[in-house]
């Protein structure tokens, strides 16, 4: 929580509320898995296996889990929230956090808090994070936004939900922390290095694109970056890409 919590204290100075860090002293650790870039195999692997699983499973809510028998195998909604994230680019908040629709918080830009939503007759998706807003296309994905419900049934309610990835029982957003369980387990099943977060997605995203020479200026507006620095930094991280062109010299 140190991050967090320098990162306050610096705003606290820039804005001179402070006169200096009262966090200087402290080393916060470093987060092991901040800089794990997935190869060109683990992207490959990942994107074929979420696939399998939207393609052929039904979207199931967390609450019939329980009921394998019933329904089928269990929950399946995080592997639509990781697909999602994986076709996007989106961070794993902005997906969580993605409503049907524009409402009424989600009217203007310029405050601190982030949101998302769609815009299913323009087949958009906008997002308003870090003081930045973007819109980006979702058409290549329509079909799997279909096969999710926009109704909570839970207890025979026929309401209509307000977030696309709801908890039918709370009705708000699914935590944070089932999805970095979830992740866990796809990565075991795959073989892949557990140190990876739910940002391999949006990793994964940007150097598949970064591989098919879409311009660095375009990566960048999608993702949300700051600058092209930010998104040319992907492009160091392609080991194998570098064999393949030492193999062509010799």
């Amino acid at each position: 929580n140190m991050v967090s919590i320098m990162s306050f204290f610096n705003w606290c100075v820039n804005e001179d509320y402070l006169g200096k860090l009262p966090t200087d002293d402290i080393k916060p650790l470093k987060i092991q898995n901040s800089r794990i870039y997935p190869t060109k195999e683990e992207i490959d692997a990942l994107k074929s296996y979420l696939f399998g699983k939207v393609d052929k499973l039904p979207y199931i809510d967390s609450i019939y889990g329980k009921n394998k028998k019933l329904r089928g195998g269990g929950s399946t909604y995080h592997y639509y929230c990781f697909y999602f994230q994986l076709m996007t680019g989106c961070r794993i908040s902005e997906i969580v956090n993605l409503k049907w629709k524009q409402g009424k918080q989600e009217t203007s830009i310029g405050g601190s808090k982030g949101y998302s939503y769609l815009d299913l007759q323009r087949k958009t998706m906008t997002i308003y994070s870090k003081k930045r807003n973007r819109i980006i296309p979702i058409e290549h994905i329509s079909n799997l936004i279909e096969k999710i419900p926009r109704k909570n049934n839970y207890r025979k309610l026929n309401v209509e939900k307000i977030f696309v990835f709801e908890n039918p029982v709370t009705k708000r957003p699914y935590s944070m922390t089932q999805f970095h369980y979830y992740l866990k387990k796809i990565l075991k099943e795959l073989k892949m290095d557990l140190s990876h977060g739910t940002h391999v997605f949006r990793r994964g995203f940007i150097m598949d694109l970064i591989r098919k020479k879409v311009p660095i200026y375009h990566i960048g507006k999608i993702v949300g970056h700051r600058s092209e620095q930010i998104t040319q930094l992907y492009g160091h991280m392609f080991v194998e890409d570098l064999e393949e062109s030492m193999y062509k010299i010799m």
